[in-house]
């Protein structure tokens, strides 16, 4: 235990990856979104105004943070004689504490929000419509597996990379792709498209997270495979 918690005391060494950037992306989205919010007149005909993609955008840099843990931490771990099995255990502690604090202040944030008509303005920042309208537990749920899943990919991708080179990276990412696009067109091919998307919309948001979730968890424990033979 006490090796782990010298990696994520390594990871967290400069306070910007895991926490400092985040947190300027959100509020630099978020002053942004209520001086959009203050310029837009408040009408009933209009409803609430949402800031769009502006409350996913600190997201989104969680894949970076996957690949940085990995380029900018690993050789240093490895010097200090960190185990590989620690350092793993480490980093992946540091995304989740990480994670489980962005998706607090969401759902802090949706609750002041509420409370204050939209930070008086009727506006809908923290509170992303759908994930909480159906419960704020869903929001938060959601926000942190797609933050932990984007930070598992960049660190599958850049172990997979280290490990194999450029070319096995880009393998398997056309790989994926010519799958997805082969799906498509054996739908489009075969009717059965819009089967595909009731069953898709049928699974709910609850269902999606929990796949999210699963899915993340498999991502996480194969990455360890390959990270034990990467030469640092």
């Amino acid at each position: 235990m006490d090796r782990i918690l010298k990696v994520v005391r390594l990871q967290n060494l400069n306070k910007m990856t895991f926490i400092g950037i985040p947190l300027i992306i959100l509020a630099g989205c978020f002053v942004l979104s209520l001086g959009i919010f203050a310029i837009i007149p408040v009408t009933p005909a209009l409803g609430y105004k949402f800031a769009g993609g502006a409350p996913v955008a600190p997201m989104w840099y969680f894949m970076g943070a996957g690949i940085y843990a990995l380029v900018l931490t690993f050789p240093f771990s490895q010097a200090m004689s960190v185990t590989r099995r620690d350092f793993y255990l480490g980093t992946m502690a540091i995304a989740v504490l990480s994670s489980l604090g962005m998706s607090l202040i969401f759902t802090v944030g949706g609750y002041i929000e509420e409370a204050t008509n939209g930070w008086g303005l009727n506006g809908r920042f923290f509170r992303i419509p759908g994930l909480w309208d159906a419960s704020p537990w869903l929001q938060a749920l959601t926000y942190f597996t797609a933050m932990m899943l984007l930070f598992t990919l960049g660190f599958v991708f850049t172990v997979i990379y280290r490990r194999w080179g450029r070319t096995m990276m880009l393998v398997v990412l056309l790989g994926i792709i010519a799958l997805l696009l082969a799906l498509g067109f054996v739908a489009i091919k075969f009717g059965f498209w819009v089967a595909m998307f009731e069953g898709i919309a049928s699974i709910g948001l609850w269902g999606w997270t929990v796949i999210g979730l699963a899915l993340t968890v498999v991502l996480a424990a194969l990455s360890y495979l390959p990270l034990r033979r990467m030469i640092a």
